[in-house]
């Protein structure tokens, strides 16, 4: 038998509870949306990298899928870049957007910030390489995620496959807001043409 503050409780939260259970409905469409914009190719080509973040209690999110095209013929190959961005959420419409380098002039930089992103390690407790402070809590409600094909490892720039997931105090993060800030103005509703 519930007791009346339980009850109280149950009512009050009742609200909440079909919200959560809404944001987790938004979780599919998301990651469906990550992993098809992963295998989508532009123009013949497949993508390079991509940044994808899934934000707060309504799930809002975007992925952000970058391509490099190229044109003429070789060896005189010219080379530009090309930035997809889905969005939706819990309680928003998808979106498509793209930016291109050719009409663009924040894309390029925005891509050399991504490629000079600081290592990640890995981090055993209690051995190796420790790191003397705490780490603090942060408040729950972005999560990032930044993958790439052909990134590089190691003294011998070893070919390798990179997906690192992190929060809002990671250097993905302050790029990807600076990014944001940057590409603002780049979007545009219809997709680049050659």
């Amino acid at each position: 038998m519930l007791t009346r503050p339980r009850l109280a409780a149950l009512v009050l939260l009742a609200p909440l509870a079909g919200a959560a259970f809404g944001a987790a409905a938004a979780e599919p469409d998301f990651q469906a949306t990550v992993a098809q914009a992963r295998e989508a190719d532009f123009q013949g080509y497949l993508p390079v990298a991509q940044l994808s973040e899934i934000v707060g209690f309504d799930k809002s999110w975007s992925v952000n899928t970058f391509y490099v095209i190229w044109t003429g013929k070789r060896p005189a190959l010219t080379a530009h870049f090309v930035a997809r961005r889905q969005t939706g959420g819990l309680a928003l419409s998808t979106t498509e957007r793209w930016a291109d380098s050719r009409t663009c002039q924040a894309l390029v930089p925005t891509l050399t910030a991504m490629e000079q992103l600081p290592d990640a390690r890995v981090d055993i407790p209690d051995l190796g390489r420790e790191v003397p402070e705490t780490p603090r809590l942060l408040p729950a409600g972005l999560r990032l995620t930044l993958w790439a094909h052909g990134a590089r490892a190691g003294a011998d720039e070893a070919l390798v496959d990179l997906e690192i997931s992190g929060s809002a105090d990671t250097p993905m993060a302050k790029w990807w807001s600076e990014t944001q800030q940057a590409l603002g103005a780049c979007w545009k509703p219809d997709r680049p043409t050659t």
